[in-house]
């Protein structure tokens, strides 16, 4: 009861924008950063579970940039903060309403521990068939470590229900992109990055 509770206080957008600053938001922005200067084509950027849009500003030059969440109050946060520099769309990510070939760039931040093994499936499908030729996934997410005390102590605390370790994660990701760079970072959890062109 009380875990459900901190959970309804953690999905305000200024608790959680807060919640996320003290768990290494700031260092997981600077590896974003990084990986986002690698890619050129950036007409129409996709940002699926983009929440509050705490990773917004690391696409500069975009010509449109979307963050797609089904969390009202999260979309609500994100118009709040970015109307001048981005849209927000409520819907979900294993069901993206977008044309086959019509993405520049996917980017799936701190997402599939939210998602059962199945539906993280479909969310790399699905980034696959709205990407263009040569598009790219831009990848990130803390990762499944139980033989870590203070990974295991992490994920109680968090609301996400379904963390996936390293092999599930690649294995999804590599049915569908040519992953072009990989990294782990150690914040206070584990994570996972990876940059992943259609194939």
């Amino acid at each position: 009861m009380l875990k459900s509770l901190l959970h309804r206080i953690a999905a305000n957008p200024v608790v959680y924008d807060s919640i996320q600053r003290m768990v290494g938001s700031r260092k997981v922005y600077e590896h974003l950063m990084q990986m986002t200067q690698k890619c050129t084509q950036t007409g129409l950027v996709l940002d699926l579970g983009g929440g509050t849009g705490i990773y917004r500003d690391v696409w500069k030059d975009v010509q449109l940039y979307i963050s797609l969440d089904n969390d009202m109050q999260k979309a609500a946060g994100f118009m709040k903060n970015f109307s001048s520099c981005g849209v927000s769309l409520v819907a979900d990510a294993a069901n993206i309403p977008f044309k086959n070939n019509s993405v520049d760039i996917v980017q799936c931040t701190m997402v599939s521990h939210h998602l059962k093994d199945d539906l993280f499936n479909s969310l790399i499908e699905e980034s696959h068939r709205v990407l263009k030729e040569n598009g790219r996934l831009v990848f990130m997410d803390a990762f499944w470590l139980p033989q870590s005390i203070k990974s295991r102590l992490m994920w109680s605390l968090d609301r996400g229900s379904y963390p996936k370790s390293k092999e599930t994660l690649l294995s999804s990701i590599e049915r569908k992109f040519k992953i072009i760079e990989q990294k782990e970072l150690q914040i206070h959890h584990s994570y996972l990055s990876c940059l992943g062109q259609k194939a």
